[in-house]
């Protein structure tokens, strides 16, 4: 009865890619797009373009376990592949664990003296430090002891994005070759959730406890940022995850959102959240 509940006045509702809140949108490249794109159902709840205020693009798509879509926001742009950023930290833990790369009791790595951009990076790290603080040069050394034969075989298995690790062991990821869309990373995170990736169930399990973000009574909501600089200077932010709310539902969302500034990670998890309460998923006040 949830889902018909939250289907029930829900309307479709999009601007163009590429369009600023409130603007009329300039003309734009086609974007790139999955192949085969998903049939699925184009909702929305009212007003969600107010969510996405000072970004020139961007978009939310949310979908049950089952796969049906609850709600969508500039749908365009839900079908269009752009770099995954570190929210492929989710798929390279999952990789890492399988392999053998890393263990749950044996995660650890020392930082060896570079200079980083951020001061936590600057210290040692496990796979719960790495995902939570997003460190890239942690991920790089498990993407290179993983190697570009198995890690191809990995992403073809879970038919993540456009699978294309041609720019290289330590970069693929990052604005770079990988790309995917975010109905694709619906995709992916239902499986997840489904404990149906083709890794080891205690695998998915581990991962998914490293990704909760924030819980409450009866609710919790999981996820991963993702932040890239696009080649123009702008800025590209991901927060895809998974809330399981006090009322039993559990579903999966992906926003991401772009600007000439201030588009991240960050922006882009405050956006989900904004969104997750709209739609009553996560209490107003937590």
């Amino acid at each position: 009865m949830w889902k018909q509940a939250l289907l029930a006045g829900l309307f479709v509702m999009g601007v163009p890619s590429g369009a600023a809140v409130g603007q009329e949108a300039s003309p734009a490249p086609p974007p790139e797009t999955a192949a085969t794109p998903p049939a699925a159902v184009k909702t929305t709840a009212p007003d969600l373009a107010s969510a996405f205020a000072g970004f020139s693009d961007g978009t939310f798509v949310a979908s049950d376990l089952d796969g049906d879509e609850l709600a969508v926001y500039n749908d365009p742009r839900a079908d269009r592949r752009v770099a995954p950023c570190s929210t492929f930290k989710i798929a390279n833990a999952l990789i890492s664990l399988d392999t053998g790369v890393v263990s749950e009791e044996d995660s650890e790595r020392r930082w060896d003296g570079s200079p980083e951009p951020y001061e936590v990076w600057a210290r040692d790290q496990d796979l719960g430090s790495a995902i939570r603080y997003s460190v890239v040069w942690y991920f790089q050394g498990l993407a290179t002891q993983v190697g570009p034969e198995r890690m191809q075989a990995y992403l073809d298995r879970f038919d993540y994005g456009n699978r294309d690790i041609s720019a290289g062991q330590t970069r693929f990821w990052l604005n770079t070759s990988l790309k995917i869309t975010p109905r694709e990373q619906l995709r992916f995170l239902r499986k997840l959730y489904r404990l149906e990736l083709p890794v080891a169930e205690r695998h998915q399990r581990y991962v998914e406890q490293l990704l909760v973000q924030k819980s409450g009574d009866g609710w919790e909501v999981a996820g991963k940022t993702g932040s890239c600089h696009l080649d123009d200077g702008g800025g590209l932010g991901w927060f895809v995850g998974h809330v399981r709310a006090t009322d039993g539902r559990e579903v999966v969302f992906a926003t991401n959102v772009e600007a000439p500034e201030g588009a991240d990670g960050t922006a882009a998890r405050r956006v989900s959240f904004d969104i997750l309460r709209r739609l009553g998923l996560i209490p107003t006040e937590e």
